[in-house]
């Protein structure tokens, strides 16, 4: 196989699985990041105090990680942001990735190539026009780096432009890059009377920005060097985040145990929180995962007047521990677990209604037990829709404390939607009500956009809903060819692990070991839109049309492993029982991924 030239934008959990991917495999890879820092998400400063991972640490690897890192292996169930930058950085750096990475360096626009010569895609006798039906097999960037002093790229300049070009463009900015800010009326006039309006994702700017970040990444370092204990200890399960201290939710242990790094990390970070909101009224617009996560960190800290969370409608969370006993990732991680949902490729006849009958058993078990925990009715946010029939990416784990803190009369939920700010502090609502804030956190997501692809391209690939025409949330297919993937839109459960099963497949397409058809892609889209629409409410099934696999996360890998030929014969028994009883693990399906044939034979 002809090495590639390989350009990968972005240096997230994508950007550095795709590049570790491609380099092992002998491609000449050169990572773009447009911040000083790579992480994505996780880099420092680029998130909101408090942060932390959703999943548990033991499920959240790369598949060559071996189990879980040292990084997540501290009694931390939950390990804050910084655990998960040091990680991210030290699996880089250890795989050859970070040499790769031109930080501070913006992908301005990629122009397509055609050569019709050829299909090495290498750029030679390459021209910029094609018909319109034509399929890429390179790309011309334009690039600016900045040149300032060194931190992170403030401003307008100095930027200085530049050209490169490549054989395949592997685009990893992922979903969570561009805030969404709602233009509200009256945002000038609330901003000038003193209040202050962020999205969830620039609060750390407000909270002593990179340089205080940085300190917890500090903390951390010094606990992995100093970490003397033995990997049987550190796997023994003991601790496993069953101590002690704050933000517990229905006996459910706390997350970090005290005096360790973890705790100091999480402890820093309230700190900092509550200088900013002290004594400020303080609302929260949105209830998915950073809604919820900033109105409870925020009302922990005891220090602001009031904090309150505006929500459209109530949504379902999961907590951590089920009635305070058993850990939701066993049900929810688990290919054993994961047998009550609702399923892309169903078992016909009546072993299909059998499946659909006991999962709706176990639903309606899950949302009592659910509803009498976090004492929905009692606060009136239970949801209208069915638990399994709203698996979309707002579906998230209840934050330590959340619903603890609404009944405390800490935290108020209010359902409405925010339609104007105004002068004095003062928020408007579609239904006419008022309410009084000096610090809105705008949780409202998150945009897509490609704005460096010509327009024509673009729309092949994201239309204006916001639907993506991408096999597997990776491959446009209407663009077709071998030189053009989206890395990080298929958000699902298991992100590092989609990280790594994506990267691998779009090399398979690379080096022309995928046998599957734009008619089958086709066919699979129309499968999925129409499972949607017919097992999910209008939320989800949109949502699963932008590209969240949340609700077919084993399903959407072992697509992509039967398309690759990767199978789980090289499992052992006793692995194979593991595939299908224990929480996700990655290093099974590196395992798997390492048996597949690379000859051209297959």
């Amino acid at each position: 196989m002809v090495a590639k030239r390989v350009a990968v934008i972005g240096a997230g959990l994508h950007g550095i699985a795709a590049a570790k991917t491609f380099l092992e495999h002998g491609h000449d890879v050169t990572v773009f990041e447009g911040a000083e820092d790579l992480g994505g998400v996780w880099r420092p400063g680029n998130n909101y105090p408090g942060l932390q991972l959703q999943s548990t640490g033991d499920v959240y690897f790369f598949c060559d990680s071996g189990g879980t890192p040292r990084h997540f292996d501290r009694g931390a169930e939950h390990p804050p942001a910084a655990a998960v930058y040091t990680y991210l950085r030290d699996y880089a750096a250890e795989h050859g990735v970070t040499p790769r990475i031109r930080f501070r360096t913006k992908l301005l626009q990629a122009r397509p190539t055609f050569d019709r010569n050829s299909s090495s895609g290498t750029g030679g006798g390459a021209h910029a026009a094609a018909e319109p039906d034509a399929t890429p097999t390179g790309w011309r960037l334009a690039l600016s780096r900045y040149a300032g002093p060194p931190g992170e790229p403030k401003g307008a300049g100095p930027w200085e432009e530049f050209g490169d070009s490549c054989d395949v463009l592997l685009i990893c900015t992922g979903c969570f890059n561009v805030p969404k800010t709602p233009p509200f009326p009256g945002l000038s006039e609330f901003v000038a009377g003193g209040g202050t309006v962020v999205h969830s994702s620039q609060l750390q700017s407000l909270c002593g920005g990179r340089e205080a970040a940085l300190a917890e990444v500090a903390l951390m370092d010094a606990a992995l060097a100093a970490d003397k204990t033995s990997a049987a200890e550190r796997s023994d399960g003991k601790g496993n985040g069953k101590t002690g201290g704050g933000g517990k939710s229905a006996g459910v242990p706390a997350n970090a145990p005290p005096g360790s790094a973890e705790a100091a990390v999480l402890a820093a970070a309230a700190s900092r929180l509550a200088g900013l909101v002290s004594g400020k009224r303080v609302v929260v617009v949105g209830n998915g995962k950073s809604g919820e996560d900033v109105s409870v960190l925020v009302a922990d800290t005891g220090a602001a007047k009031s904090v309150t969370c505006l929500y459209k409608e109530p949504n379902w969370s999961v907590p951590y521990y089920l009635l305070g006993l058993v850990n939701m990732k066993y049900p929810l991680t688990t290919r054993l677990g994961d047998g009550i949902t609702q399923k892309l490729h169903a078992p016909p006849g009546l072993l299909g209604w059998l499946h659909r009958a006991f999962g709706w058993s176990q639903w309606r078990l899950v949302e009592r037990v659910v509803s009498y925990q976090h004492g929905r009715a009692k606060l009136g946010v239970v949801p209208a829709h069915q638990v399994e029939r709203g698996l979309d990416c707002s579906l998230h784990a209840e934050p330590f404390g959340f619903f603890r803190a609404a009944h405390e009369g800490r935290l108020q939920l209010r359902q409405g939607q925010l339609a104007a700010l105004g002068a004095g502090g003062t928020l408007q609502l579609e239904d006419g009500a008022e309410m009084q804030a000096d610090l809105v956190v705008l949780a409202t997501g998150w945009g897509r956009s490609l704005p460096f692809l010509p327009p024509d391209l673009a729309a092949k690939i994201l239309a204006p809903d916001g639907t993506v025409q991408l096999h597997h949330s990776v491959y446009p297919y209407e663009i077709g060819g071998s030189s053009l993937f989206i890395l990080g839109w298929n958000v699902g459960l298991f992100q590092a692990l989609f990280a790594d099963v994506a990267a691998r497949w779009a090399l398979e397409m690379v080096e022309g070991r995928l046998a599957v058809t734009k008619e089958q892609m086709l066919a699979h889209r129309a499968k999925l839109f129409a499972w949607a629409d017919r097992c999910f409410t209008q939320r989800a099934a949109a949502d699963i049309r932008r590209g969240c696999v949340a609700a077919y996360s084993y399903e959407h890998v072992d697509d992509m492993f039967k398309e690759m030929g990767a199978d789980f014969k090289s499992l052992s028994m006793g692995e194979y029982l593991q595939l299908y009883t224990a929480p996700v693990n990655a290093a099974l399906y590196g395992k798997a991924m390492r048996a597949i044939k690379t000859d051209t034979g297959r």
